[in-house]
């Protein structure tokens, strides 16, 4: 497992601990119908994964909880990289315990028997996640296909979010008698 920069991701931190703890929650905030807020979000999410691999590095956390949070491609890579997939039990655990689809996609091919939860966000499709079970995990076809599940995911919250906003303007509007 490859941690050369763990020291790296905390020294001259500029958050202080009650940004770092709710650094999820300001990525979900960002899931809006804004193409702009999905480019802050892809950032938000190779910061958040680089957090986790440092704290993973340091011993903070948990490898598990770490996989189990994967969001951003450059995360993937430095996991690929430090040969985190190969260890299945723990791949399989991630699997079991994330809701998030985009997550599930990068992890499947590492633990193909895998059960995925069933309270997921929104579940892969079956054609992709069959294909997914199916092809070896880094390889470019594994890549295109994490980013159709990301795609889907960003349709998903894009229309909740429009879809939360008409709700919110029907209730703020006087209605017509």
């Amino acid at each position: 497992m490859i941690c050369c920069d763990a020291g790296r991701a905390t020294r001259g931190d500029r958050l202080g601990p009650e940004v770092r703890r709710n650094l999820p929650d300001l990525i979900r905030s960002k899931e809006t119908e804004r193409d702009k807020d999905w480019a802050d979000v892809s950032r938000l999410e190779e910061f958040w994964d680089a957090r986790l691999q440092s704290s993973m590095c340091r011993g903070e956390t948990e490898p598990i909880a770490v996989l189990s949070q994967l969001r951003s491609r450059a995360g993937f890579g430095t996991h690929f990289l430090g040969k985190s997939f190969e260890n299945r039990l723990w791949v399989a655990a991630a699997i079991e315990s994330t809701r998030n689809p985009i997550t599930q996609a990068f992890l499947i091919p590492f633990a193909p028997d895998a059960e995925l939860s069933h309270d997921t966000v929104i579940p892969v499709e079956n054609v992709i996640l069959s294909r997914l079970r199916q092809i070896p995990g880094g390889s470019p076809l594994h890549l295109s296909l994490v980013e159709v599940v990301r795609r889907r995911y960003i349709m998903f919250r894009k229309d909740l979010d429009r879809r939360d906003k008409e709700a919110n303007r029907a209730i703020q509007s006087p209605r017509n008698a």
